[in-house]
């Protein structure tokens, strides 16, 4: 939703129900004016992320302006847009989420029956090793001693994993044969995914039988920057002995939208 205010000194344009894939400082954001300025002007932008403004300078001649942007993770933030110019007012923006930085499972510790595992060449993509035998009993966890990002809270991982587990018997009596997994961040309550097949390949031919078939798999996770010391990303299986399988999907990596 937009709406817009003009006096004799400035234009004021608000932008309402902005959508964040992740809490973070690491938006790009770009901003489309009425027309190109005839002088040099200042653009000031707010955002309900950080509640701050920053004053950006559009030169003589631009009909645009790239600046980075903060955003929580959520459907409800509003940036608000104030020109110095009355004649120039924001049409419209295009905002770019974070790239985020990816952590392969070479780089996570073990824990109990989780084991790191090698894999065929071209198999396990894009890091071609795993973590398996991840359980309730067994986990593998990272320390990001020092956060990429001022923005802490929630933010979005997209979980690279491997899960081939055809389960005939559970999928005849079930009706089901995803295997779960648990994210959780510096101690907070644990998020459970109930992961799909990613096996594409024979499972009675090909190498790995199916296991070294990869897939992605994105979901929101609390508790980034809420402790001194930096981050703790522990994947596992927390209940996993409550349901239908125990062990949980086969890990390759994550990416965190910081």
């Amino acid at each position: 939703m937009q709406s817009r205010t003009t006096d004799t000194t400035r234009s004021s344009t608000t932008f309402t129900n902005i959508y964040g894939i992740s809490s973070s400082s690491a938006y790009t954001l770009t901003l489309t004016l009425n027309q190109a300025c005839q002088r040099a002007s200042t653009i000031s932008v707010t955002s309900s992320a950080t509640n701050k403004t920053t004053s950006h300078t559009i030169r003589r001649g631009s009909s645009s302006l790239s600046v980075p942007l903060s955003l929580f993770a959520s459907n409800a933030n509003t940036l608000t847009f104030t020109s110095s110019d009355p004649t120039v007012t924001v049409t419209s923006l295009h905002i770019t989420p974070p790239t985020g930085i990816f952590y392969p499972a070479t780089s996570f510790t073990t824990n109990g029956t989780a084991a790191h595992i090698p894999c065929n060449a071209g198999l396990c993509a894009p890091v071609g090793a795993k973590i398996g035998y991840i359980s309730p009993n067994g986990s593998a966890s990272l320390h990001i001693p020092s956060s990429p990002s001022t923005t802490s809270g929630t933010k979005y991982l997209e979980l690279t994993y491997i899960n081939n587990e055809v389960a005939i018997g559970t999928s005849w009596t079930d009706g089901r044969n995803a295997r779960n997994i648990t994210v959780s961040v510096n101690g907070y309550p644990a998020t459970r995914l109930e992961v799909p097949l990613s096996g594409r390949s024979s499972e009675l031919f090909s190498p790995m039988l199916g296991w070294g078939d990869s897939a992605t798999l994105g979901v929101l996770v609390d508790g980034f920057g809420m402790h001194d010391g930096g981050d703790v990303i522990t994947v596992s299986n927390v209940g996993g002995e409550l349901g239908v399988d125990p062990a949980g999907a086969d890990l390759v990596g994550v990416k965190v939208l910081w």
